[in-house]
């Protein structure tokens, strides 16, 4: 499992959704 040149997306868009889901549950405690 050495091959890293390739960027994985799956992991970039995981974290994209986790950050999204986390800034709206801030919004919504907040609000």
């Amino acid at each position: 499992m050495n091959r890293r040149r390739r960027k994985d997306h799956g992991n970039l868009i995981a974290f994209a959704i986790g950050a999204i889901l986390i800034l709206l549950l801030l919004l919504v405690y907040f609000s």
